[in-house]
Formats: C-alpha cells, sequence, structure tokens
C-alpha cells in the first residue's frame, strides 16, 4: 500500500476500506520444504501422486483427504 491507508485507496477508487482490503489482501505464505515435518514431506508426496493418478491438474479437497489418509 506503500503508505496509504485502505480508506485513502478506497476513496480514491471509489469502493469501501472492506472493499479495498478484499481485493488487495496479502497473499497466503506458502509452506516451503525447508519448514515441512518428514510426515507432512510424505503426506504431500501421497497427495501429488493422488492428484497424478486422476489425471487433474490441481490438489483438491479429494486429494488432501487421500494423502492425509494413506499408510505405507
Amino acid at each position: 500500500m506503500h503508505g496509504n491507508s485502505r480508506t485513502d485507496i478506497g476513496g480514491a477508487l471509489g469502493v469501501t476500506r472492506q472493499a479495498v482490503q478484499q481485493r488487495f489482501h496479502a497473499p497466503h505464505k506458502r509452506c516451503s520444504p525447508e519448514t515441512m515435518t518428514d510426515e507432512l514431506r510424505e503426506a504431500m508426496v501421497h497427495v501429488t501422486q493422488a492428484a497424478v493418478h486422476h489425471r487433474n491438474n490441481y490438489i483438491g479437497t479429494e486429494h488432501l483427504l487421500r494423502g492425509l489418509t494413506t499408510e505405507d
């Protein structure tokens, strides 16, 4: 926002402060492999395998569930 408040930006755009906050919120931080536990890393392998197996180009809830419940 470079020193401008959400209220100021909203006023310039003709929208509310809440609208600015919703539209320009900070992106979520991604979990990097360095910060993952071994268990989480292993689960993510299963999650990815489930998505590939079903020929999906995304990871959805169904893949997460499968990856987190798969046991070796």
